[in-house]
């Protein structure tokens, strides 16, 4: 422990400046109202100390903390490109099998439509073949009928 009768002894003893002994102080939170009841050897030690190789240090532990996490951030970003492009990638397949399965799918459409439209055709030729053999055979049956008909009616008929 040192003691001082006034700060201007402490400050003579450490050879700096008046503002640099106060500024000191409230950095390391040094109580300078009683230098004459003494100043520990640690507090003391501590006001000999420049702040700006204090600053230095803590500037360099700050940028190799800011170095270490920037790196982990470039680390992130690098993963996370790496699956964008995986995804990209897979986007990209499954787009490719759908526009196959869309071909695809629109080729059955068309057949079917055609074999629709062909199985329609069909039909109405159908239709239309019976409707004029039902017309001949009623043609037919026409004759039929009066060879039928009674002698009576067939003579006066």
């Amino acid at each position: 422990m040192k003691r001082f009768d006034t700060i201007d002894d402490l400050i003579n003893d450490l050879g700096i400046g008046r503002a640099t002994v106060y500024r000191r102080a409230k950095r390391f939170g040094i109580s300078l109202s009683n230098v004459s009841e003494g100043i520990s050897d640690e507090d003391y030690l501590k006001l000999t100390k420049p702040l700006q190789k204090n600053n230095h240090v803590d500037n360099f532990e700050n940028n190799e903390k800011y170095r270490i996490e920037v790196l982990s951030l470039k680390e992130n970003i690098e993963t996370l490109e790496t699956k964008i492009k995986s995804q990209n990638k897979r986007y990209e397949d499954e787009r490719k099998r759908n526009d196959q399965r869309e071909t695809e799918l629109l080729e059955k459409l068309s057949n079917e439509q055609n074999l629709l439209s062909q199985s329609q055709q069909l039909q109405l030729l159908t239709e239309q073949r019976l409707h004029d053999a039902e017309n001949k055979i009623k043609l037919l049956e026409s004759p039929k009928q009066e060879q039928k008909k009674g002698f009576w009616a067939r003579l006066f008929g």
